[in-house]
């Protein structure tokens, strides 16, 4: 109706697939988080906490936790069991910011969105009742 390509993706395209837009990438971050067998298979181990991720290998949590739970001591089977809570909390709210983020499915309005658009609404009723009253009967 006249919009630029631009102005249409902007406008209508983006609000239209904000929702699932942020579901899939956030969801894709906790699957990633969540991924045993790949990162078993690629990353090491090691026992100590590094503060510079760029410098040393780092214990991730899915392997700490598959580490911990397989140790014969029984403290470290605890702090595996704890790991892994830990991880699922970590999963639970990556889904809930999604949800969050998402926002509402296409084509409802927020309480701003509906009230500009009753402003607009009501604009364009007094400019065509100015024009039907010009014309007249």
């Amino acid at each position: 109706m006249g919009a630029s390509h631009w102005r249409t993706v902007w406008h209508v395209v983006l609000p239209t697939a904000k929702s699932g837009l942020m579901n899939s990438v956030i969801l894709s971050v906790a699957r990633g988080v969540g991924e045993t067998a790949p990162v078993l298979l690629v990353s090491g181990i090691t026992s100590t906490m590094n503060v510079n991720p760029r410098e040393n290998s780092m214990m991730s949590l899915p392997l700490a936790v598959f580490e911990f739970v397989r140790s014969p001591q029984q403290s470290l089977i605890q702090r595996g069991f704890a790991t892994a809570a830990v991880l699922m909390l970590l999963v639970l709210v990556l889904f809930t910011v999604a949800r969050v983020l998402g926002g509402k499915p296409a084509g409802r309005f927020s309480k701003r969105q509906t009230r500009r658009a009753a402003a607009r609404s009501g604009r364009d009723l007094r400019r065509i009742e100015a024009l039907i009253g010009e014309v007249g009967p």
